[in-house]
């Protein structure tokens, strides 16, 4: 009989899916890190575009922060996390990467088009994005939580 073995397939996807998190984790806080310092230089030039725009401004630095503090957790999650969640990994993995990247760029897009007050309409990202990551933050939390359980480290 040549039955696959389900600990072998969820610890693989356990691995790909770590794999994955690293590699979008690195890639977006590059990214994001360039964003930050493209915001430095505009602000060191002293372009009007930026200083003029308190909403721009705004919107820039909550990009910057959010997108470069979300992709350590997607790195934190890819180092340490990952591999102990087994069957659930892929779809947390999945979840925590779409909210580490919705939810900076709809920073960024809230400076398009804004209001004297309101951000522009690409903001609608932020929530879904903040629900995907904070979903993502609760699976984890409730598999490592599990694992220390099995493992009587906790």
């Amino acid at each position: 009989m040549t039955g696959s073995d389900p600990t072998h397939e969820d610890e693989e996807s356990g691995r790909r899916a770590a794999d994955r998190a690293v590699a979008v984790g690195w890639a977006w806080l590059a990214l994001c890190a360039c964003g930050g310092l493209a915001l430095e230089v505009a602000l060191g030039l002293k372009l009007g575009w930026l200083l003029d725009d308190e909403g721009v401004r705004t919107m820039a630095r909550l990009a910057h922060a959010h997108g470069v503090g979300l992709a350590l957790v997607v790195l934190a999650f890819g180092a340490t996390a990952a591999p102990r969640l087994g069957a659930r990994t892929a779809a947390t993995s999945m979840m925590l990467i779409a909210g580490a990247v919705l939810v900076p760029i709809g920073f960024a897009l809230g400076a398009i088009g804004h209001g004297e007050v309101d951000p522009g309409p690409g903001v609608w990202l932020v929530p879904p994005g903040a629900l995907l990551v904070i979903g993502a933050l609760v699976r984890t939390s409730i598999a490592a939580i599990g694992y220390a359980r099995r493992n009587r480290n906790l």
